[in-house]
């Protein structure tokens, strides 16, 4: 048999020749990060004596040896030693409580505080019975008990599992070779009421800590799944150390409209150091900033639409239309601009408004040897041209036939 216990595998007892030459050797191995174990080891504490197809099983740090056969026989000898955390165990000690009866090629599980055999072969029959005893925690267990359900057929050579408050039975031999699964319930605690960790309602639980932590108001549940099948409520902070699977609608409430200081919903880098993603309470939505709470969409970074390399804080890659104003402290077209239009040659109007007590529209030219000139082109190819502030004649404005480009 063997068990898997603080980062060692365990190989226990057994046959190297098919059952005639029996074994009480123990090896162990670390088990590494790839996969591989480590070099293997023979365990300076041998079992008491040889056991062939027995079961084992690991709990609160001991290692139990259950049943086998020894010479042509089956055992009810149940064995234990206790872990060491170089992976060696210490002496073996024969718990004072046998099975009722013995058997090989059985199953052993341990759930809710309990060991559990199942099934095995007492070398004349193969067995449906189902043992069970209590683990004391000085490594010994107490009396077995029958269980009052056994398996519906007699199962020897087969594997159990425990997951989510079941026992699984699979596979095994009763008599030829089987691939039925049995299942049972282990003890559980019905609850039809509340259940009230906390005491009355004017009172609390605390512990030393006093941070509203770690069951510091309440009492501490410790679970491996919990199944919820209505509405799960949390008062206080959650963390989630493995992933988070929502197949539902995720819905985020603030508990109050009133000014708040930090995000209600809120996704960080690995250390906890930088908001990645946060909602704030009026629906300010921030990436990468600490500070989402003007209503607004706020980023910390350059923003691309189109375009997988914006090289500004928005790059269009397209066209963009605005139904509203677009208010621009400063313009600067390098293609066509169009006013009032999205095709060259219609009207647009272009209204200025003055910024200070003399100048309500300024153009200016970068040729030495151009003034600011504003072209206007009318019917039938009529070109006039309007110079304002011509340098060359004084005047302060000028118009006449012809184009900007001197012609």
């Amino acid at each position: 048999s063997s068990v898997i216990a603080n980062g060692y595998v365990y190989v226990i007892g057994g046959s190297n020749d098919g059952g005639s030459t029996k074994q009480s050797t123990v090896y162990y191995a670390k088990l590494n990060s790839d996969g591989s174990t480590g070099a293997w080891s023979t365990n300076a504490n041998a079992m008491p004596a040889n056991r062939w197809q027995p079961s084992s099983v690991v709990a609160n740090g001991y290692v139990y040896v259950i049943g086998g056969a020894a010479t042509a026989q089956s055992q009810s000898t149940v064995y234990y030693a206790k872990l060491n955390s170089d992976g060696s165990t210490g002496a073996w000690s024969t718990n004072a409580n046998a099975l009722p009866g013995g058997s090989y090629t059985l199953s052993s599980v341990i759930a809710n505080g309990y060991a559990y055999v199942i099934g095995g072969h007492d070398g004349t029959t193969a067995q449906s019975t189902v043992y069970y005893a209590k683990l004391n925690s000085d490594g010994s267990t107490g009396a077995w008990s029958t269980n009052a359900n056994a398996l519906p057929l007699v199962r020897y050579s087969h594997s159990s599992v425990v997951a989510n408050g079941y026992v699984y039975v699979i596979g095994g031999n009763g008599g030829s070779t089987v691939s039925t699964v049995y299942y049972a319930s282990t003890a559980r605690v019905l609850i039809s009421g509340n259940l009230d960790l906390l005491g009355l309602a004017s009172t609390t639980l605390s512990d030393a800590s006093g941070d509203g932590s770690l069951g510091s108001i309440g009492s501490s549940i410790f679970a491996g799944n919990i199944f919820s099948a209505g509405t799960l409520e949390v008062s206080g902070n959650t963390q989630l150390f493995g992933g988070l699977g929502v197949n539902g609608l995720l819905s985020v409430n603030a508990s109050t409209s009133l000014n708040q200081n930090v995000p209600i919903f809120s996704i960080q880098n690995a250390t906890g150091t930088l908001p990645l993603f946060s909602l704030a309470y009026n629906g300010g939505l921030g990436i990468g900033t600490t500070s989402p709470f003007s209503g607004t969409l706020i980023m910390n970074g350059n923003v691309g639409i189109g375009t997988t390399t914006p090289g500004a804080l928005l790059s269009v890659q397209g066209n963009a239309l605005f139904s509203g104003n677009l208010s621009l402290a400063n313009l600067i077209a390098t293609g066509t601009l169009g006013v009032g239009t999205t095709t060259n040659g219609s009207y647009a109007t272009i209204a200025a408004e003055s910024q200070n007590s003399t100048t309500t529209l300024y153009l200016a030219s970068t040729r030495s040897d151009r003034a600011g000139c504003i072209q206007l082109e009318g019917p039938a190819s009529t070109t006039y041209r309007m110079y304002i502030g011509d340098t060359g004649s004084g005047a302060a404005l000028i118009t006449q036939a012809g184009s900007c480009d001197g012609n």
